[in-house]
């Protein structure tokens, strides 16, 4: 189906509230302001997954400074998913979408800062970033999109209280004036697919001791990753500690530790130190819930 029969289809569905398009290689967004998905007023919801050409219509470059002010979506959208979609290149499409609380962007790897609006992370409560430079190692669009909120003072004015984030840098994420920020709303905190970290710089230990709200921390195919922080232990709120496919991770906390707030550890890596003492830990405290390998 192309992007002309799409939008013809859409109009027979004006009270639509969630849409996905999954594997559609030749769908296109249309790019006019009767069609595409502005007619859809009660949208809320919308997922795009490895389609390659949903905004091959749109603007490659920055939004703004004359371009024309339509968007893609409608602004009251509150949800939206867009992972392995080479098309998405601006982050200008979506910045009339201040109504979102849930944000994935993942694997779009040719998406840039251009045109980013801040405003888009006022209300979230979710942020899934995973989405690096095609062009630059070591360099993740969350760490950009951090500092824009940061430079735009709208942490200074209370908003972006993120409550579950889901990132591709450590570094981005792990400094004081971001968990400073996020230490009162910030209870999920998932690292994947971080390539480049290895260890935690002290600033980086300190800027963990500032969530106090965290509960459940997890740290998945962060490949070169070669231990866990020291400071767990002092983490008085986590409830849930899960290393998945880490491959570099080769020991374990003791059980003094981790924090005694701590229910429960899943370990889902191949290492035989990691599982054996995971193991240990089960064993000396029968209470404690161990899930993984080890298992």
């Amino acid at each position: 189906m192309n992007g002309e029969v799409f939008s013809k289809v859409l109009k027979c569905f004006p009270a639509l509230c969630k849409l996905s398009i999954t594997k559609c290689n030749s769908m296109e967004l249309l790019h006019v302001e009767d069609g595409g998905l502005l007619g859809l007023k009660m949208l809320q919801s919308f997922t795009g997954y490895d389609c390659e050409k949903l905004f091959s219509r749109w603007p490659k470059g920055e939004v703004g400074g004359g371009a024309p002010a339509i968007k893609p979506f409608p602004s009251p959208l509150t949800e939206l998913e867009i992972s392995y979609e080479p098309s998405l290149q601006s982050m200008g499409l979506l910045s009339n979408l201040t109504s979102l609380t849930s944000l994935t962007l993942k694997s779009c790897k040719e998406l840039t800062m251009d045109g980013f609006n801040p405003l888009i992370t006022v209300n979230l409560k979710e942020l899934t970033i995973s989405a690096s430079y095609s062009e630059k190692e070591n360099m993740s669009i969350a760490g950009d999109l951090l500092s824009e909120i940061a430079r735009s003072k709208l942490m200074n004015a209370g908003s972006f209280q993120v409550e579950e984030f889901h990132v591709d840098s450590i570094s981005a994420v792990l400094t004081v004036p971001i968990c400073s920020h996020l230490a009162a709303s910030l209870h999920t905190l998932w690292f994947s697919f971080d390539d480049w970290a290895t260890t935690f710089t002290e600033e980086q230990e300190q800027a963990l001791q500032l969530l106090t709200s965290l509960k459940h921390l997890e740290f998945g195919f962060c490949k070169n990753l070669q231990s866990l922080p020291q400071g767990l232990r002092d983490l008085s709120s986590l409830k849930r500690l899960v290393i998945d496919s880490c491959k570099k991770i080769l020991s374990l906390p003791p059980e003094e530790g981790l924090p005694a707030s701590l229910e429960m550890l899943e370990v889902w890596c191949r290492s035989p130190e990691l599982i054996e003492q995971a193991r240990k830990l089960k064993e000396s405290d029968p209470w404690f819930s161990i899930q993984g390998f080890a298992n």
